[in-house]
């Protein structure tokens, strides 16, 4: 009734678990780096702050919020591979009986 392919290994559970993680914790730290740069931007008023806020502010929300969004790609990307790989079907099976050159099978 079923074949062996409709079951869902182990593999693909946790590498789709990978997948997921990733994606929130790549979506909420991109999204509270993005506000929080609008945020510092929006609250500037001379060009000496403006200054100050990029050479000190965008530093920190790149290390502070791109830390966890790189491990969240990291994430996303290894699940992705764990899972392609879990469900490849490998190499094809050989050919019977075996092509030597024979010219006629070309």
């Amino acid at each position: 009734m079923s074949d062996g392919r409709s079951r869902m290994t182990p593999a693909v559970f946790f590498s789709g678990l990978m997948m997921v993680f990733g994606v929130l914790i790549a979506i909420g730290s991109g999204l509270c780096s993005v506000g929080l740069s609008i945020a510092g931007l929006a609250s500037t008023r001379s060009s000496t702050e403006m200054w100050e806020l990029l050479t000190m502010g965008v530093p920190i929300v790149g290390i502070v919020g791109g830390i966890p969004f790189g491990v969240g790609l990291v994430l996303f990307f290894a699940g992705r591979a764990w899972s392609r790989r879990a469900t490849s079907d490998g190499p094809p099976p050989p050919s019977w009986p075996p092509d030597y050159g024979n010219p006629n099978t070309r």
